[in-house]
């Protein structure tokens, strides 16, 4: 995450669609009363969840070139690899946001330092 280069990139966006991904194509359990399976499916629908795909990939290969490799596949759950790949950017990109907010504080003199900054 450190080497990636965000000029250029309108984060707000990116955010809304990884956070609006992650909701939306949400697996559903396709078992019923009669027939119990580990089967999946988005909750959007698959088309749906097909062009949502289709607007993610780009994003994590631009963002998040291993993400593939880092996120393992289901047999059972067809999109699971986006996924967790979008929730594990958006975690990386908070992550990185909070240190870089405490470092700030961290560096400067008070007398207090925020408690979010403390944990």
């Amino acid at each position: 995450m450190a080497g990636v280069n965000l000029e250029g990139i309108k984060v707000d966006w990116v955010y809304q669609q990884l956070n609006s991904y992650i909701d939306e194509t949400k697996a559903v359990g396709q078992s019923t009363a009669n027939v119990l399976t580990p089967r999946t499916a988005p909750s959007c629908g698959r088309a749906s969840a097909i062009r949502l795909t289709e607007t993610v990939r780009p994003i994590l290969d631009r963002l998040y070139p291993e993400w593939k490799s880092e996120n393992a596949t289901s047999k059972n759950d067809e999109f699971k690899q986006e996924r967790d790949a979008a929730q594990r950017l958006i975690a990386r990109w908070t992550a990185a946001w909070r240190l870089r907010r405490c470092w700030a504080v961290w560096t400067t003199p008070r007398r207090s330092k925020p408690r979010s900054c403390i944990r």
